[in-house]
């Protein structure tokens, strides 16, 4: 990474849309755009930096905009998206801001990472065998 990024740990991720978003009265919307309703969501590739003193992830506009979502994108609103299979509710950032992954993503899919000195990369990973199966009921 470049810029005022630099020296902070990113990945890409597969994101995608939730299909199904539920009331708090337990009546079902959708959150994508109409004329795609009987689809199933688009995903995209968005880079996301690891935020782990965060206690949410965040999610910038144009992600949620690429994606064809119809709920609010006001900067703080929240927004709910699968990021690599995992549900992942997220707060809206500001335009331009950068996607960011906080720590409960990183325990919601069981994950773990470390810096990979022969890659020069961080590198992020599955650590729990029952990772799988959580992540199967979020799809």
């Amino acid at each position: 990474m470049h810029g005022p990024l630099k020296g902070l740990f990113a990945w890409r991720f597969v994101v995608r849309a939730e299909d199904d978003v539920r009331h708090p009265d337990g009546r079902a919307s959708t959150s994508l755009r109409q004329g795609v309703r009987h689809q199933d969501p688009e995903p995209i590739v968005a880079n996301f930096i690891l935020d782990t003193a965060s206690p949410h992830t965040k999610v910038c506009p144009e992600t949620l905009i690429a994606l064809r979502y119809n709920g609010d994108m006001r900067p703080g609103q929240s927004a709910t998206v699968i990021v690599q299979g995992v549900r992942t509710p997220c707060v809206v950032g500001r335009p331009g801001e950068a996607n960011s992954i906080g720590a409960p993503f990183i325990v919601d899919g069981s994950l773990t990472f470390y810096f990979d000195h022969r890659l020069d990369a961080p590198v992020l990973y599955v650590d729990d065998e029952n990772a799988d199966l959580r992540c199967r009921a979020y799809r």
